[in-house]
């Protein structure tokens, strides 16, 4: 994943509380798709240096 250059960092760090948001919710529902989502997320944090 590239990082957008056009967001600002704030709209990036909302985009990433977002998503651990969905995480936090979904997680418990299917294991496999909880790692997915949680390993797009560490991948987002180090792409974009949050």
């Amino acid at each position: 994943m590239k990082k957008n250059i056009s967001w600002t960092q704030e709209k990036i760090n909302q985009y990433r509380e977002e998503a651990q948001i969905i995480y936090d919710e979904l997680k418990n529902g299917n294991a496999y798709l909880a790692e997915r989502l949680k390993s797009e997320i560490s991948k987002y944090i180090m792409n974009n240096k949050v």
